[in-house]
């Protein structure tokens, strides 16, 4: 059987759509309800994408140079009808003519009063106007592609216009979140939209002059309840109901009150409240990167009146400059649409935002300044890709960035992405940058997002797809060269701030990895340039090559840190002090290797060549680092940074190349005054006292610490230094003396044996106020001692006659261990007989000692002598010979005094009725004991007759 016609061509069937009311659901779907303020950015768009035309009052076409749009809730009608609570705008001075400011205002309703709904007649299947709802106005009317392009679904009028927000057709669509049907009043037309009447039916329009009846009145009475009391203008201001024209247009969404097939939210008063605040928290970024808005209003309006709660606004103080700037880049952006201009196009702004607000009891005010750069790429610039991307007419994206860094007032500032509209706001910054961030970015549908490359793609380098390598060139191609534009300006700004200036310098360790690259870019770019501040011979920007880094670690303390920077200054160094986080972007993308940087040895040369401009403070500071960083001590030799007791510096010298510096404690330096040239300097923090005893010990130098030999020879140098007479005496009150012996009783070896130093003037001897300084090595008996008798006056004379010294003592001396039945005698009978001993010993001594006495002695002296002879103990007359040569008896023949030696016996106690023919001793009994104890000898009368 032949095949029928239908069998062989097959069976046509149609593509299966779902609904209308299906596809809205799917929109609301990728534009999420989360509460945030993304809503409002799709109101923002719709003055803000229609930058060209603009009708003013009476309808006549007129360039926009300034638009405002205002959001409102609804509370109650006049008469107790439903009101759209919206405000219309204020007319601003503009040149000669009256024109309107590029405004967005966003009346917020407070009232919790429901309204039943007005009917303004069944147009097209558009049933009525409710409310309470939320209300949009601005200044602009619709054009012929607007009413087209806001019927569209998927697809958009905007989409090969790159001067418009929004090029997908669904933003608009997700106020559907909140209402279910929604009217358009706009010029000379008005628009009922109802998706539950199909897509045929979707959306009615009408000129408003064709209103008429209960149609017209209804629609009057609302839209004079938005324009009440309260309004900068009536309804008529605006409002031409004989015309049919319409100044503006007016979006009216009444709030969805009960589930429908459409959503299941429900708006209230409180979830739109939430809205709002989510929109005023984003506020003080909304104006930045748009073209033409320049302030936004909220309102609130019920029965009574229109109040306003919160604006956010571009300051009188800026406006101006701003719109022009701004006009000034659109007529780039537009010249450049068919193709690029052949250099890029770049313009800066320093932008002041005014946010007010008022609640029940106060009005608030807050201000904030933005440095903002838009930048749009040029032929001569772009890359071979860029300029095919920017010819796809798939694409049809504009080179055009910007960034956007505070200048002051911000609050917790965390950067933001934009796509001319901030994109919704994050937990962390989705960049890591401290500048936000617009570009002219590929998005998901939803707006909420950047395409970016999978990780696959990027790890295997795969293809893709063009919007991906679109996104990719922005930010490594075209925001470096805003950043820079950026930070060009911000340098003007802060030319005698340099810390504020590098704030705006990207942390790397932080920057997410998707914008690596830009950081990269930027950071090889700022390295070629001026950006980098010295302020050496006078503060100024050098490039990287000419600089050096101060690169020091952290552990190098602040005042090191001065002292290092202050040679390099008067070396006439470029010294580039960078905060952390850029010096470790410079060393994480190795750039620092282009310039200098601080290092020991460099350090050690200036040392060397500029030490005499350097004061005290800083030559021990430079010390400090080079032996904490320096770790080779070659870097000090010659060095004139080894600071002297005296207050000069020395240099170090190698080992046996120069005179010797000792380093000890500052309780043993105090022993050896007049050396201070010789002596390292204890007058150093504890730091670089540590350093120098290390140094010291190393041998390398000569430079030592004092051993207990050096003390001997230093104590010996500094009497000599200080004391150039024989006689040595200081005062009483001279703390000089007392420390060396409290030195010397607690030092090794010297609290034991002092016969290292038997040879130096170490003795005190108290002598009134003052003190002589006696030689350790002498014939010394003390003058007293605890527990015992003081030496009379006339013993002490007698006795230094012998050449025994009487030496009165201080305690501290005593404390001494090797003094007291030491070196110096005790001031008794064994200690007097020990020192007479000693000068009858040495035969030169005894000679003298024999010799001074018997010229020098007085009768007290020898009456002195002889009693204390007479009363000594234990008394060896050989081992005292020197008593038996003084003359301390009398010859009873010449009656002079005679010594034991001379004459050796003694005579008889009467006397003799005649001269003896020999010489005797006359002793009375005192003299007599003294005599027979040193040898004398005693004879009776007959025996000595006998031997007559």
């Amino acid at each position: 059987m032949a095949e029928s016609s239908e069998d062989s061509e097959g069976e046509e069937l149609e593509l299966i759509r779902p609904g209308l009311i299906r596809e809205l659901r799917n929109v609301l779907d990728e534009y999420p309800d989360d509460g945030n303020a993304t809503e409002f950015d799709n109101f923002t768009q719709c003055p803000e994408g229609n930058d060209t035309e603009c009708r003013g009052r009476g309808g006549k076409q007129g360039k926009d140079p300034g638009r405002q749009s205002r959001i409102s809730q609804t509370g109650r009608c006049a008469n107790n009808k439903e009101a759209p609570s919206s405000e219309v705008l204020s007319a601003t001075k503009y040149g000669e003519k009256p024109v309107w400011s590029k405004h967005m205002y966003i009346p917020y309703l407070l009232s919790s009063i429901w309204s039943r709904s007005v009917d303004v007649g069944r147009l097209g299947g558009a049933t009525s106007m409710e409310g309470p709802a939320l209300c949009v106005y601005n200044n602009e009317q619709f054009t012929e592609k607007d009413w087209e392009g806001i019927r569209m679904l998927h697809t958009s009028v905007k989409e090969k216009d790159p001067l418009k927000v929004g090029r997908f057709g669904l933003g608009f669509k997700s106020v559907f979140h909140l209402t279910d049907r929604l009217v358009i009043v706009s010029g000379e037309f008005i628009m009922y939209m109802d998706p539950f009447k199909g897509a045929d039916r979707y959306c009615v329009r009408k000129r408003l002059a064709g209103t008429r009846g209960r149609e017209l009145e209804s629609l009057v009475r609302c839209l004079d309840a938005v324009f009440l009391a309260g309004s900068p203008h009536s309804l008529d201001r605006v409002f031409n109901s004989q015309t049919g024209l319409f100044s503006g247009t007016l979006f009216w969404f009444p709030l969805r009150r009960q589930e429908s097939e459409l959503s299941d939210t429900l708006y209230t008063e409180a979830t739109l409240n939430d809205l709002l605040q989510a929109f005023k928290a984003e506020a003080n970024s909304m104006l930045m990167f748009l073209k033409n808005l320049e302030k936004i209003e909220l309102y609130t309006r019920d029965a009574k009146e229109t109040k306003l709660v919160f604006t956010v606004e571009l300051s009188a103080e800026c406006v101006s400059a701003v719109r022009a700037e701004r006009s000034k880049f659109k007529d780039s952006v537009r010249a450049a649409t068919q193709d690029l201009p052949l250099e890029p196009v770049c313009n800066w702004s320093e932008v002041e935002v005014q946010m007010s607000g008022r609640n029940l009891r106060n009005r608030s005010q807050h201000k904030e300044r933005w440095l903002v750069v838009n930048y749009h790429a040029g032929k001569n610039q772009a890359s071979d890709q860029l300029l095919r991307l920017c010819r796809d007419p798939n694409l049809s994206y504009q080179p055009y960035v910007g960034v956007a860094v505070p200048l002051g007032g911000q609050r917790n500032f965390q950067s933001q992405l934009f796509c001319f509209l901030p994109l919704p706001l994050e937990t962390r910054s989705p960049t890591g940058l401290p500048v936000h961030v617009n570009g002219f970015f590929a998005l998901s549908q939803n707006r909420r997002h950047i395409k970016w490359p999978t990780a696959d793609q990027v790890h295997n380098r795969a293809h893709m797809e063009p919007a991906l390598q679109w996104n990719c060139l922005l930010v490594e191609e075209l925001l470096p060269l805003a950043y820079i534009a950026l930070l060009h300006r911000l340098q003007e700004i802060h030319d005698k701030k340099p810390d504020e200036f590098y704030k705006a310098w990207p942390d790397v360790a932080t920057v997410d990895n998707r914008w690596q690259p830009l950081v990269r870019t930027l950071y090889t770019r700022l390295s070629q340039g001026t950006f980098f501040h010295t302020s050496v011979p006078i503060d100024t920007w050098i490039p990287l090559s000419q600089a050096v880094l101060q690169n020091l670690p952290p552990s190098v303390e602040p005042k090191v840190v001065q002292a290092i920077i202050h040679i390099y200054t008067i070396s006439n160094e470029k010294v580039v002090r960078l905060p952390h986080h850029v010096m470790s972007g410079l060393q994480q993308l190795s750039l620092e290797n282009v310039a200098q940087t601080i290092t020991p040895r460099h350090v050690s040369e200036l040392v060397l060549t500029h030490h005499q401009y350097l004061h005290d403070e800083y030559k021990l500071l430079l010390l400090q680092y080079l032996c904490s960083h320096g770790n080779d001590p070659q870097l000090l030799v010659d060095r004139f940074l080894l600071p002297l007791q005296d207050g000069t510096f020395g240099a170090f010298s190698l080992r046996g190349k120069a005179d010797e510096v000792f380093f000890c404690e500052k309780e043993t330096q105090v022993l050896f005054p007049g050396l201070e040239k010789a002596m390292c300097s204890s007058n150093v923090s504890e730091i670089i006292k540590n350093h120098l005893k290390n140094l010291a010990k190393s041998g390398e130098f000569s430079f030592r610490i004092v051993t207990c030999i050096d003390v001997a020879r230093l104590l010996e140098m500094s009497i000599q230094t200080r004391f150039r007479g024989s006689s040595i005496r200081l005062s009483s009150q001279d703390s000089w003396i007392q420390q060396v012996w409290l030195y010397l009783k607690n030092s090794t070896p010297w609290n034991a044996d002092l016969s290292g130093l038997c040879h130096l003037a170490l003795l005190p001897c108290l002598e009134g106020h003052q003190i002589k300084l006696l030689p350790l090595k002498g014939i010394y008996v003390s003058l007293s001692a605890p527990g015992m008798s003081q030496i009379n006056k006339d013993l002490s004379s007698s006795l230094s006659k012998l050449d025994i010294t009487v030496v009165s003592l201080p305690q501290y001396v005593c404390d001494h261990k090797q003094i007291l039945g030491g070196l110096v005698h005790y001031p008794n009978s064994h200690g007097i007989l020990e020192v007479l001993e000693k000068v009858s010993t040495d035969p030169t001594t005894r000679t003298k000692a024999e010799s001074d006495f018997n010229r020098t002695a007085s009768e007290a002296d020898i009456s002195s002598l002889i009693s204390f002879i007479a009363n000594a103990k234990q008394l060896e007359p050989r081992k005292v010979s020197v008593l038996t040569g003084l003359r301390l008896f009398i010859d009873m023949t010449t009656k002079q005094f005679v010594s034991v030696r001379d004459v050796n016996v003694i005579g008889p106690r009467d006397p003799l009725p005649v001269l003896p023919p020999r010489s005797l001793l006359m002793c009375d009994e005192s003299s007599r004991s003294a005599a027979l104890k040193i040898g004398a000898l005693k004879s009776l009368c007959t025996q000595y007759l006998k031997t007559s």
